[in-house]
């Protein structure tokens, strides 16, 4: 069962992090000691850990298979919502409902559709969907879509990297979609009432749009910053359900 698997990879997590952090009580041997090295492993680890819920990036991130979402302001983890997003980039995301640019088709891929006829058959067996979605990288997957599109959402810096090379490439297509700027939702809302930190009541939605790479855009065939390009990185997801 994958369940014990979670328990005993968190607790390893936490024990590796206390024996980089805390100092052995089985003397003061240089290696019983911590470690600059140690500490510093251990602080950046952690901070890699948390950057899906200070919104810096969930693609690579710890908790990738975990099932656990913080996009578009509708995080479904027990106890973290958008208090620490500092920089609201999942909370700013597109749903493309149709779109004939590869690189936009492929921005996410269903690997269940090349699983073995006999793990099909054994998801079938038991009534469960052969989906696994994963988001390659824009040159990473060289091979056609695995099925025919299904529309996704994807934070406004993920179109923008994918349209930015195309748009200077001179390439042709189109895409139809959704913009969507979604209000926060606090797991504390009285905490940030109280330090005076407000939030718009209600989604702004900007419904039926569409870009031409023929026509242009200017924000949206912005270009990347190089930092920022390598900092975010975020994955496709879908409103209503988050198989991996």
């Amino acid at each position: 069962s994958w369940a014990p698997g979670v328990v005993w990879c968190n607790f390893a997590y936490v024990g590796l992090i206390g024996a980089a952090v805390c100092r052995s009580s089985h003397g003061d041997s240089p290696a019983a000691l911590p470690t600059r090295r140690g500490r510093l492993l251990a602080f950046v680890v952690s901070l890699f850990g948390l950057t899906p819920y200070l919104g810096l990036r969930n693609y690579p991130a710890l908790a990738m298979f975990s099932n656990l979402r913080v996009e578009a302001g509708r995080s479904n983890h027990l106890f973290i919502g958008d208090d620490f997003d500092l920089t609201g980039w999942q909370r700013d995301y597109v749903t493309v409902h149709d779109t004939d640019i590869p690189a936009l088709q492929l921005l996410q891929i269903d690997l269940g559709q090349r699983f073995t006829p006999a793990t099909l058959r054994s998801l079938a067996s038991v009534n469960v969907s052969a989906e696994f979605w994963i988001t390659p990288p824009l040159s990473a997957w060289p091979y056609p879509p695995t099925r025919a599109f299904v529309p996704y959402s994807a934070p406004f810096l993920e179109l923008r990297r994918r349209i930015a090379p195309l748009r200077a490439a001179g390439a042709r297509g189109q895409v139809r979609y959704s913009r969507t700027r979604a209000r926060p939702r606090y797991a504390f809302p009285a905490l940030w009432r109280f330090l005076g930190r407000s939030a718009p009541s209600e989604d702004h939605v900007s419904p039926n749009l569409t870009y031409d790479l023929a026509v242009g855009d200017p924000e949206v065939e912005e270009p990347l910053p190089a930092w920022l390009a390598t900092l975010a990185r975020f994955r496709s997801f879908d409103l209503d359900s988050s198989p991996c």
